[in-house]
Order: structure tokens, then sequence, then C-alpha cells
């Protein structure tokens, strides 16, 4: 991460499962097992998550999409944090832990806003780019 970004307020933990996605990057295997995992959990968890699985599952398959090679028109670090955020909210025991009911995912909706705020630019080009191979993989 740059020198800017790490003066920037990161949420609590981020950093660490920014560490574990630069780990998982290097295995395609790896993070398509990620993210069926993720995809399981938001299903899951959709009444808990309504206001952020439409986000999560962008994230999921703008990874999907990058892992793939269908989509590399993204930097390197958004794709991490991209990551970074996927690793965080599948992880129960991260800093509110996701059994406390009512709380255990405002640590996740955090880190979720700040990767989505901090790559919307990137985000919303991915979009356009679903958009224009609409007839493609959705999840």
């Amino acid at each position: 991460m740059s020198e800017e970004e790490n003066r920037e307020q990161k949420p609590k933990g981020f950093t660490k499962a920014y560490r574990r996605a630069e780990k998982l990057i290097g295995s395609q295997q790896r993070l398509l097992s990620l993210l069926q995992k993720a995809i399981k959990k938001i299903d899951l968890k959709s009444g808990s998550l309504k206001t952020a699985k439409d986000e999560l599952l962008t994230l999921v398959r703008l990874v999907k999409a990058y892992v793939s090679g269908n989509y590399r028109d993204v930097a390197v670090k958004t794709i991490l944090s991209a990551i970074a955020a996927i690793v965080y909210f599948l992880n129960p025991l991260d800093v509110l832990p996701d059994f406390l009911v009512g709380l255990g995912f405002m640590d996740d909706l955090t880190v979720l806003g700040y990767v989505l705020k901090r790559f919307q630019g990137e985000l919303d080009k991915f979009g356009e780019w679903e958009k224009s191979h609409a007839d493609g993989d959705k999840t």
C-alpha cells in the first residue's frame, strides 16, 4: 500500500485481512473457494445484510472476473481490497464476532463501506463492463 493509503484511517482489522488477501491472490483455486464461501454466507445471512448484499455480491463478481482473466481493467490494490473485504466478512471472529446479534455485522459493514468508498470509480467501471457483457455469469 502507498504511504497515503497507510496514513488514511482504515477500519480495525482491515490491514490483517489485506495481508491475507496478498497471500491469496496467487492461488486461483483458493480464491474461487473463498468466493464460494462468501456467496453461501451472503445467501444465509441475506436478512441481516439487506443493505450490503448487492455490494458484497459486486465485490465477489469483480474478484471472480479478475481471477478468471475476463476483467483486468482494475488496479491490483482494488482487487486486494475487495478480497480483504470478503476475507473480513467471512471471519466469524473479527472485531465484532458475527454471533453478537445486532452488532456482529456492523464491523463487516464498516470494512465494506471503506472499500466501496475508496474504489467507487473502479467499481462503477466494472459495473459498466458487466452491463456490456450481460450474457455472462452474474456470480
